[in-house]
């Protein structure tokens, strides 16, 4: 059977090497972004979708793994469980309801723990996070860099040092 609804989409397919500027753009009219995994379920991957919806100046409703609350803020975002959705659309409802309140939430820190969210889960490059994330893969790898962990343990005592009160 086939449809009758011949309507174009108003949407754009994403070209992939862009991407993040479409969404950006696709957001950008919008209070608000319903952001949901491909596999809500705990345990699942984490994808970029929530970071499309910070990029487009939203509030993301996100429905994904509860590990979300490790990486970002939760109180950046809406935190939408399917089986209980009464929580989300009351949360909504006083967003819409209240612009100062809505304002606060749309300026909260996106990361959990700043700085340290970005070594933890973004660091691929040593020009993010000092490449922690790499180094800690390589390392799991078998793939050890002497050097650069003395390196660390020399910055951190720098940093150590320049905190104390001086004599």
């Amino acid at each position: 059977h086939e449809s009758t609804n011949k309507q174009p989409s108003p949407y754009v397919a994403i070209n992939r090497k862009v991407g993040i500027h479409l969404n950006k753009e696709l957001f950008k009219n919008y209070r608000f972004s319903l952001v949901m995994e491909n596999h809500p379920l705990e345990g699942a991957s984490l994808t970029e979708k929530i970071l499309n919806a910070y990029l487009g100046g939203t509030i993301p409703i996100y429905c994904g793994p509860w590990d979300i609350m490790e990486i970002f803020n939760p109180k950046s975002f809406v935190w939408y469980d399917p089986n209980f959705p009464e929580q989300a659309l009351h949360s909504i409802a006083q967003l819409e309801a209240n612009p100062a309140l809505y304002r606060a939430k749309l300026n909260e820190p996106i990361l959990k723990d700043g700085h340290h969210s970005i070594e933890k889960y973004f660091s691929l490059r040593d020009d993010v996070g000092r490449g922690l994330l790499k180094h800690r893969i390589r390392s799991m790898m078998g793939f050890d860099d002497v050097m650069y962990h003395l390196s660390l343990l020399n910055e951190e005592r720098i940093l150590l040092q320049k905190s104390l009160p001086k004599k």
